[in-house]
């Protein structure tokens, strides 16, 4: 996924590119860390899951794919933090 990001990322416009870009990384970033397979597994489909919400809900559902990409963005946060060492 990452590999082509640069390409496909271009598609897209303003709040939602950094969205699928910060997606793309931090799905990078849990394959790539030290939990269990089973945990990278169970984190990639929640991400995944929250993404479709964003991206693949009907424009007619505005309130769902709001609160959705609202609750994207805050465990990409998390995430993001998470993975950040300690000061």
């Amino acid at each position: 996924m990452v590999d082509d990001a640069g390409r496909y990322l271009s598609t897209f416009v303003g709040p939602a590119r950094t969205l699928i870009g910060d997606y793309l990384y931090v799905q990078l970033g849990v394959l790539l860390s030290e939990r269990s397979r089973s945990e990278q597994c169970a984190q990639v489909l929640e991400l995944a899951e929250q993404m479709a919400v964003v991206l693949g809900g009907p424009c007619w559902r505005f309130w769902i794919r709001l609160k959705g990409w609202l609750a994207l963005t805050q465990n990409l946060a998390e995430l993001k933090a998470a993975g950040e060492p300690a000061a």
